[in-house]
């Protein structure tokens, strides 16, 4: 008797654990089934400047420095509001130092340029002085000269000599005078050259030093965009490479819809109750034109059939450009626009019905979207689909949460 009690158990048991297995199974099916169905997308704005994190270079004489590399000292909070000119985001910079050395050496070259002016000056006021002197022993010369007639012939060639002598000293001294003049000149100009040199260096360190700092080029308020290496948005503290894209402004209050749809689901998009574009037919003229006659005659064929056939683009996929919108879309009833071209939306347990506005023209790997070719599915094709978002998603209750990653599934 415990023996058929404990068989029957057990039956009672195996049959429950059946009847719940399959129950599991059926579940886990239908939510694998559901979310099969769901693309990862986002909701970024659609007005908005891209700010770019700065080359963390410094080119001088003394000292070289670069990083490919730049580390975010400070920045302003997402969603605060800016104006033109407002300081958002400072960058470390590290060399500081330099500037006092820079400093220095323009207080050198200029202390140097006065040493030499002075120098130079009393050199050449010397020089006008022996002139004068030279110059007035000239004219003593001369008036001497009027006497030889009175004195012999060799005191007479005597006068004549230190004549000579006297005129020679004072061109000699002439010449030295213009020579020093032409040098301080030319020593006044190098200096002002050195000294315009390490002036642009300054410079050169000002604007540097002022790249670290990013400015607001209009009104608006910051986003933050998800960097690609981090896997997150940026924080106080991180290290990005030069030129990462960091930070946005928005300047409206339009918003946009993006999700990246794999290749092999494209047709869910081309069909037309889903979206109001057709593939283009085959221009049957051109065709005409190339191959022999059996070409032409099927060529000829295929065309009579699409004028014949309703709605006979779509089954058409052969055509030379990939959409176009359909001729007899003014045809359709407002219920049957309504609903093409329509994805919904998922968050928080919640749908909103959007239009596809966009479809890119050629798929592109997933890699190069997202800027990572260590994904497994880097090299998988999708079309990159753009929706527009109707006002009354964008709220004031939702903040910056809208900006999340949201869920994307087709009208069934």
């Amino acid at each position: 008797m415990e023996l058929y009690r404990y068989n029957k158990t057990k039956y009672r048991t195996a049959i429950l654990f059946v009847l719940f297995s399959m129950i599991s199974v059926s579940i886990f099916s239908q939510i694998d089934a559901e979310t099969q169905d769901l693309y990862d997308g986002s909701i970024l704005p659609c007005d908005f400047d891209a700010f770019f994190a700065p080359q963390n270079t410094l080119k001088l004489p003394f000292t070289s420095a670069d990083s490919s590399a730049i580390q975010l000292a400070e920045i302003l909070p997402e969603g605060s509001k800016v104006h033109a000119g407002q300081v958002i985001a400072t960058f470390v910079f590290r060399w500081d130092q330099a500037k006092e050395r820079i400093e220095q050496r323009i207080n050198q070259v200029e202390t140097q340029k006065q040493e030499d002016n002075l120098k130079l000056q009393k050199e050449i006021d010397g020089l006008k002085y022996k002139v004068q002197k030279a110059k007035i022993q000239v004219d003593r010369s001369e008036l001497e000269l009027q006497k030889k007639q009175s004195l012999s012939k060799i005191k007479q060639q005597i006068l004549d000599c230190d004549n000579k002598i006297i005129i020679f000293e004072e061109k000699s001294l002439r010449h030295k005078l213009k020579a020093a003049q032409e040098n301080l000149s030319t020593c006044l100009e190098w200096h002002d050259k050195n000294i315009l040199l390490w002036r642009g260096y300054r410079e050169t360190f000002s604007q540097t030093k002022e790249r670290y700092q990013v400015k607001a080029h209009c009104d608006g308020t910051l986003f933050y965009p998800v960097i690609t290496k981090l896997k997150r948005k940026i924080q106080k503290g991180d290290r990005v490479d030069s030129g990462t894209h960091f930070l946005s402004i928005i300047k409206s209050k339009r918003y946009e819809l993006v999700f990246f749809l794999p290749e092999n689901d494209y047709l869910r998009i081309t069909s037309i109750s889903s979206f109001p574009f057709l593939w283009n037919p085959p221009d049957s003229k051109n065709q005409s034109k190339g191959g022999n006659s059996k070409d032409r005659k099927k060529s000829g064929k295929k065309e009579k059939k699409f004028k014949k056939g309703k709605n006979s683009g779509k089954s058409d996929f052969s055509g030379n450009s990939r959409v176009k919108i359909a001729e007899d879309s003014a045809e359709k009833t407002t219920d049957q626009m309504s609903e093409a071209g329509k994805i919904f939306i998922v968050s928080g347990g919640k749908e909103l019905p959007v239009k596809i506005r966009e479809v890119s023209y050629f798929p592109q790997t997933i890699g190069d979207l997202k800027l990572n070719q260590g994904l497994p599915d880097a090299w998988d094709k999708c079309f990159v689909v753009k929706a527009d978002l109707p006002d009354s998603f964008i709220s004031s209750d939702n903040g910056n949460s809208m900006m999340n990653n949201v869920k994307v599934r087709f009208s069934r």
